[in-house]
């Protein structure tokens, strides 16, 4: 068992590891998790109040990714763990995000492709040379419903954007969290 001491960001009154997307998101920085309090990636919701400052020790067991230095997931990871026929729905559900990679280019150039589902074509084409950023996987409410059934508790990855210089923590399952301190961020 692996505990890491980690730091959320979140906003409201009664909001206490609250999250629309599939997992919850730490970071091992607090002064990052204070941006998030403040400005959210949800940009849609208005009205924000009561930023506040999570400090919790959190539990992984069986990460379905431990790339502290990568802030991508490569589709071999997916398919080691889930299978082809799991790695190629996920290839295609996520299409928009791995063309934005420079490997999809390298990719597409050497296949002389265009498209994701062109290379899926291929036969000899193979979702093991895929990525993506990995904040997009572990967003997606039903792709976590299926690491749960797999027995995957978390996830543990570089950021990107505003954390990109943290290592993210995806909790699937809030008994693997342990609420140290609820801090006011102004």
């Amino acid at each position: 068992m692996k505990e890491y001491l980690v730091y959320r960001g979140e906003y409201g009154s009664k909001a206490v590891l609250m999250t629309h997307l599939g997992s919850l998101t730490f970071v091992d920085d607090r002064t990052v998790a204070e941006r998030y309090a403040r400005v959210p990636n949800q940009r849609q919701y208005s009205g924000l109040k009561e930023p506040k400052l999570i400090t919790a020790k959190v539990t992984i067991n069986r990460p379905f990714i431990n790339t502290p230095d990568d802030s991508f997931i490569e589709f071999k990871a997916i398919r080691a763990h889930l299978g082809p026929t799991h790695a190629i729905r996920i290839a295609r559900k996520f299409a928009d995000s791995i063309v934005e990679t420079d490997a999809w280019v390298a990719l597409a150039k050497k296949h002389r492709v265009n498209t994701l589902d062109e290379y899926l074509a291929l036969p000899d084409a193979t979702t093991q040379k895929l990525c993506m950023q990995a904040y997009r996987y572990f967003d997606d409410p039903e792709e976590v419903k299926v690491l749960v059934k797999h027995h995957f508790d978390g996830a543990i990855y570089r950021g990107s954007g505003e954390s990109m210089n943290c290592v993210e923590y995806r909790i699937f399952n809030c008994d693997n969290i342990m609420v140290l301190a609820i801090s006011p961020v102004r």
